[in-house]
């Protein structure tokens, strides 16, 4: 009687940690499992008063999903590891991971892992492509005026896709409207002038030649002044020598060939992983991780599409914009599972916007 409770407390730590060792067990066991239920789920931990094992569709991931968790909460490595190592595990899926916290290689390293046990297991090759925007580390090449499919986008559209990235779109009231239609007319009208243009650095000096010497009848003066901020946001773009590879950058035919192409993520499975530091490059990382995402979306209207694409952001609230409710809804027509995570529900609401009911009207999980 006296070492009952020692006991009962004894089985109870005993049964959770046979459950953590048994992960990898039984997620192989769902895997092979004969119930297309199991095997086509993802395990994602127990409930607590019984021990059964709590299993999610995994379609249900392609109609998004938002993690929530403090820092050292185990948000990364309970959530997003466990789920991006089974979704990649099924050998018929692309992952692209942006990394805006980038305090750690845990999501990098999960990708690699996974690679290895695909590799391991039935000999699939998924190929690794990493971007990092810190100076002097060894990054890929990602720039996306110079991919095919840029040159097919209408005109318009390429202007309303580089506005969206560059966070240059303020919102449809009649101050922020007439300031985003003013930035979107100078590139627009630059990119009617330059429309050879295959790198932001060159783009960007452009934008100050047509901001200077544009003409009246085609640019209003008053519309012209836009010509500054834009250019600035675009030399800031334009330090980043991975993000400007380009023929006309001096760059080698290796460089070129092995740059990444989201095209290709909807044709084979493929990891990507994109290292933002919000700390050491503040300026430029929300800028890159929208171009990430309306590139991978401006790419699935361009192929055909062979395997379902999952894009997962950490620390995302760093990144978005008003437009985060049309990019949630856009991307589950492009075939893109959009898996988000971040710290606390007020960092979603700021002073200019509220981010909370978009994300509780289209996250399914």
């Amino acid at each position: 009687l006296l070492t009952l409770p020692l006991l009962a407390e004894a089985e109870r730590w005993r049964s959770s940690n046979v459950a953590a060792d048994n992960w990898q067990s039984l997620v192989d066991g769902m895997q092979r499992s004969v119930d297309p239920i199991e095997r086509d789920s993802i395990f994602m931990g127990q409930v607590v008063h019984d021990g059964t094992p709590l299993i999610v569709p995994r379609k249900v991931y392609g109609e998004h999903a938002h993690f929530l968790g403090d820092s050292g909460g185990g948000k990364t490595s309970l959530g997003l590891c466990p789920l991006m190592e089974q979704l990649g595990l099924s050998g018929d899926c692309s992952i692209i991971v942006v990394d805006l916290k980038a305090e750690s290689m845990e999501l990098l390293g999960t990708l690699q892992e996974t690679a290895k046990k695909a590799r391991q297991r039935n000999g699939q090759m998924i190929p690794i492509k990493h971007f990092t925007n810190q100076i002097g580390r060894s990054t890929f090449a990602f720039n996306l005026l110079r991919y095919p499919y840029w040159r097919n986008l209408e005109l318009y559209l390429r202007t309303d896709i580089l506005c969206g990235a560059l966070g240059l779109t303020y919102g449809a009231d009649y101050g922020e409207g007439y300031y985003s239609s003013a930035n979107a007319a100078v590139l627009h009208h630059t990119q009617t002038l330059f429309p050879d243009v295959t790198n932001y650095r060159d783009l960007g000096e452009r934008v100050g030649y047509v901001a200077s010497n544009a003409r009246a009848s085609d640019l209003h003066p008053e519309i012209r002044k836009a010509g500054v901020h834009v250019k600035t946001v675009l030399d800031r773009l334009g330090s980043f020598a991975a993000l400007n590879a380009s023929p006309d950058s001096g760059v080698t035919d290796e460089v070129l060939n092995g740059a990444i192409d989201f095209t290709e993520v909807f044709q084979e499975p493929q990891f990507h992983y994109f290292h933002l530091s919000s700390t050491l490059a503040p300026g430029a990382s929300p800028e890159i991780a929208r171009l990430v995402t309306y590139s991978l979306l401006a790419a699935s209207t361009q192929v055909q599409r062979r395997c379902q694409v999952y894009l997962v952001i950490d620390e995302f609230q760093r990144m978005v914009a008003r437009n985060l409710e049309y990019m949630l809804q856009l991307a589950r027509s492009m075939g893109v599972g959009v898996i988000l995570a971040n710290q606390t529900m007020q960092d979603l609401r700021k002073s200019t916007i509220d981010l909370i009911p978009a994300i509780e009207a289209n996250c399914r999980y």
